[in-house]
């Protein structure tokens, strides 16, 4: 008996994040993702058997890329240093990294049921900063500032040179 081929989860994961950063998160298939990893589209389905679970990978597997190097950057003093790392993370993002996760954030749009996982994460991050405060409500504004350049950047609604973008991330780190 032949050793049945095994399908590797990551090349999957690979593809389809290729994809999402060429077609702009809304018009990738599943016979694209298919294809491009190199497998049928009956293994395809056979590990994912819906668009919607190979959304939800790619956006935990986004996640915690993200959140490891935040963690990574975080003093661990409180609140605020989370935040400040952040902040850190998302200055250190390539722009490959930048426009992928911007266009899985249109990818599920078009998935909702994906959505109140984003909701909670970005929650979770504003609700760290104590808006009865006066550094409270800066490093609201910072996170703000950062969170909606990021996204401006990565789906190329506006074109932010590399200078732009540390100048306005610098500003947001005097925030703390």
């Amino acid at each position: 008996m032949a050793r049945p081929k095994s399908i590797d989860r990551t090349a999957i994961l690979n593809a389809a994040e290729e994809l999402i950063t060429e077609t702009g998160g809304t018009h990738f298939t599943m016979d694209m993702v298919a294809a491009r990893a190199g497998i049928s589209k009956g293994g395809l389905t056979y590990t994912y058997p819906s668009k919607s679970a190979l959304i939800t990978d790619m956006l935990h597997r986004e996640l915690a890329r993200f959140t490891a190097r935040r963690d990574a950057l975080d003093e661990g003093g409180g609140p605020a240093d989370t935040l400040e790392a952040h902040v850190r993370a998302s200055a250190e993002q390539k722009h490959i990294f930048q426009t992928r996760a911007a266009h899985l954030m249109v990818a599920l749009l078009n998935e909702p049921g994906h959505v109140g996982h984003v909701k909670s994460f970005y929650r979770e991050m504003f609700d760290l900063a104590d808006p009865a405060t006066r550094e409270g409500r800066r490093i609201r504004h910072a996170f703000l500032a950062i969170e909606g350049l990021f996204l401006l950047r990565g789906l190329g609604l506006m074109d932010v040179d590399d200078k732009e973008w540390d100048d306005v991330f610098a500003y947001a780190l005097d925030a703390f």
